[in-house]
């Protein structure tokens, strides 16, 4: 499995060629981007938690490491990614009737999921689902409070 910090810097470099290959939808998304993110109403650790949130609900591991980088750089706090999280676990778990099984926790607390059998659908095995979330390795590997 890729690290998170692989994840990113590969999008990174995606974005790069696709800036260079169409510079003004680009500048249209990044402006699109700014503007959402710009303090508001909402402040912006606010709206890095709901990207955050979204992120993991969607299973979007660069949306997880671009947010969770963020937030660590804002100083946000481990009682609000947590909440945030929760919100994103909830939302999951509402989806999750159509994809398998919720997450569950092991005894050392670590969050898991389903995994999805590599060969062409199903659900894995009960042995093959212990691996963590990617969204735990992209928020330590943020520097996020653990």
């Amino acid at each position: 499995m890729k690290s998170c910090t692989q994840i990113t810097a590969d999008i990174n470099k995606g974005i790069a060629k696709l800036k260079e290959g169409a510079p003004e939808a680009m500048a249209g998304f990044g402006a699109l981007a700014r503007g959402a993110m710009k303090a508001g109403t909402l402040a912006v650790e606010q709206k890095e938690l709901i990207a955050l949130a979204i992120g993991v609900a969607g299973h979007c591991d660069g949306c997880i490491g671009f947010h969770a980088k963020t937030l660590a750089r804002l100083g946000c706090s481990r009682d609000h990614v947590m909440e945030a999280l929760a919100l994103a676990d909830r939302a999951r778990r509402s989806c999750s009737r159509k994809v398998g099984r919720a997450l569950s926790r092991t005894s050392t607390g670590a969050l898991l999921m389903p995994v999805r059998n590599r060969k062409g659908g199903g659900i894995a095995s009960p042995k093959d689902r212990a691996q963590p979330l990617g969204r735990e390795i992209c928020v330590r590997e943020a520097g996020l409070p653990a």
